[in-house]
């Protein structure tokens, strides 16, 4: 900063044919423009560099450097606007139009460059006059100045739907900006304004944003509140959430988390439905946002901890259940056999086994896959014999014939293998 202009001419007839980085060439011509901005153009005029000296120029006197470019140098007012945009937005806003037509766009990129912490409200009320809505940032800092004008702006600017807040975009992530920088920085002012909201999306969303910022500052009041929510869905999500943030630094706690989500009024951590019939069932839909990530975590740390934690005794096997141990299965399938063949419970034994058959399967372990099957009731051997037939028609057959199965199950699968051809008669060609 004490560099002389002599100096600095001196550095940059040296450095610039060097190797360069933008950031040093900004600052010599940052400091030399603040010395002497003439000599600065002048040792650049007509070259590849000279757009750094009149942008520069316009970071010490914004109103003298578009003048001298106006009058002497015209191709250099988009340079000159830029600048202006970027380091004096006030007296942008205010000069505006002495700015030509066709430098405004660059004067607008510069000025998007960084936030103005100090004005964002006039910044967004110019930027939006100017066709410019889409400004994240200019937001985010009226939000820490101001949360309630920030507020205001959302509902003063709706876009296209009359809600502000069901509007997708912008206001979308204006929401977003708002509680969550509200839920660190005005924790107080969101937990009133949740109290005002009337019930819905939009308080939820609130709710949600308070309950983060208590799980950072407090946990044990964190886990307090989950266990006191009314709404089941709610609790089950804050469990999970909870959980993942104490994986790390307390384990016990996560796997209580998931005890929390597999026991009693939270067992049901999926949103699916399911349909039983006299011969199956069908379900659609899946699980509550952050139960698949908690339990996958578990798994990994522990799988037979949580797999203990999911068994009812007495009850049907519930869908955590069945996800628990497909993914065990999948991750280490010796060690989950392990694990079923230490299981006494039929009941227990029969569901179990249903991951070992597929991921044999998938193996093309097609024989060990069956034999898997008839521990518990032949139910599985469907699931093997049709890739079984793609794969290795002759196999399975011998497999077959060879196999402790009651022959009315050996005929069943024989048509599997070989199908009978149907004994209608064909139906007359259409005309």
């Amino acid at each position: 900063l004490d560099a002389s202009e002599r100096d600095i001419a001196a550095y940059w007839a040296t450095y610039q044919i060097g190797k360069r980085s933008n950031d040093i060439t900004d600052l010599v011509f940052l400091n030399w423009t603040r010395i002497n901005p003439r000599a600065a153009i002048a040792a650049t005029a007509g070259g590849k560099d000279e757009h750094y000296a009149w942008w520069a120029w316009a970071c010490h006197d914004p109103k003298g450097s578009l003048a001298a470019a106006l009058a002497a140098n015209p191709d250099r007012v988009n340079n000159v606007a830029w600048g202006i945009g970027e380091f004096h937005p006030e007296w942008l806003r205010a000069h505006f139009k002495e700015i030509p037509e066709a430098a405004r766009g660059n004067a607008l990129s510069g000025l998007s460059k960084w936030n103005d912490g100090e004005n964002p409200l006039e910044m967004l009320k110019f930027l939006k006059e100017n066709g410019e809505t889409d400004d994240a940032g200019n937001f985010k800092a009226l939000a820490l100045k101001d949360p309630w004008a920030a507020l205001d702006w959302i509902r003063e600017n709706p876009g296209r739907s009359n809600d502000p807040f069901a509007e997708r975009g912008a206001n979308s992530e204006r929401v977003r900006i708002l509680l969550s920088t509200m839920s660190t920085e005005y924790p107080d002012d969101l937990r009133r304004l949740a109290e005002q909201t009337p019930s819905g999306e939009l308080k939820r969303t609130m709710e949600a944003a308070l309950f983060d910022s208590l799980l950072a500052t407090d946990p044990a009041a964190a886990i307090e509140q989950a266990k006191t929510t009314d709404s089941s869905v709610i609790a089950i999500q804050r469990f999970s959430q909870i959980g993942l943030s104490l994986l790390k630094s307390d384990p016990d706690k996560a796997f209580e988390m998931g005890r929390n989500l597999l026991t009693g009024k939270l067992s049901n951590t999926s949103n699916s439905v399911e349909v039983d019939y006299p011969n199956g069932s069908s379900s659609w839909g899946g699980s509550l946002e952050g139960v698949t990530d908690l339990l996958s975590a578990l798994i990994a740390k522990d799988p037979a901890r949580i797999m203990a934690m999911a068994i009812r005794p007495g009850e049907k096997p519930s869908n955590s259940l069945n996800s628990i141990a497909n993914q065990w299965a999948a991750q280490d399938l010796v060690s989950y056999s392990q694990w079923v063949n230490q299981q006494t419970d039929p009941d227990i034994r029969q569901s179990a086994v249903a991951p070992i058959v597929n991921e044999l399967t998938q193996l093309n372990q097609f024989s060990e896959a069956a034999e898997w099957a008839m521990t518990t009731d032949h139910s599985s051997l469907n699931n093997v014999f049709y890739p079984w037939k793609q794969a290795d028609p002759e196999g399975a057959a011998v497999w077959l014939e060879n196999a402790n199965l009651p022959e009315n199950e050996k005929a069943l699968f024989r048509n599997i293998l070989h199908p009978k051809q149907s004994s209608e008669p064909a139906p007359p060609p259409e005309e």
